[in-house]
């Protein structure tokens, strides 16, 4: 199914799909196919990349001009916390699951880990909702500003 559908198999968005930035939907879709040819360690590496760019989406959308050059994931999740609080959005549990990736990153960025195939397809599929529940907030601030 996922290679009939693609990334609309995982992200269930036809509209997010469309607008998504070209690295975050290259990246997805690079996952996707590390999976295909059983390449689970660079699928998870590929995926929290995806993740991380709409990461840094999210925190410019909350934060117009803020420098990200070198701003890691843990500071960005620290302060979205407070400027999702100021904006009085409920994300708590975005919030929640943007640490539990975290930690998968941290994991990933150790030189003797490998991921297996289920591994890569948990953090694939985790990957795909913690960006479509980030788009959610995204576009609710630019009908905001509209």
């Amino acid at each position: 199914m996922l290679i009939e559908k693609d990334l609309l198999g995982l992200l269930y968005d036809e509209e997010l799909l469309k607008h998504l930035p070209n690295i975050i939907r290259h990246d997805l879709e690079e996952a996707l196919y590390c999976l295909c040819f059983e390449r689970p360690t660079a699928a998870t590496m590929v995926a929290l990349r995806a993740i991380e760019a709409a990461l840094r989406q999210l925190y410019l959308s909350l934060k117009p001009g803020a420098k990200i050059k070198g701003i890691n994931w843990k500071t960005i999740v620290n302060e979205l916390k407070e400027l999702i609080k100021q904006q009085n959005i409920e994300a708590e549990s975005l919030i929640g699951y943007l640490d539990h990736l975290r930690e998968i990153r941290n994991t990933a960025e150790h030189p003797d880990k490998i991921f297996d195939q289920v591994e890569g397809e948990d953090t694939l599929i985790h990957a795909c909702y913690a960006i479509r529940e980030m788009y959610k907030i995204i576009n609710k601030l630019q009908t905001k500003q509209t």
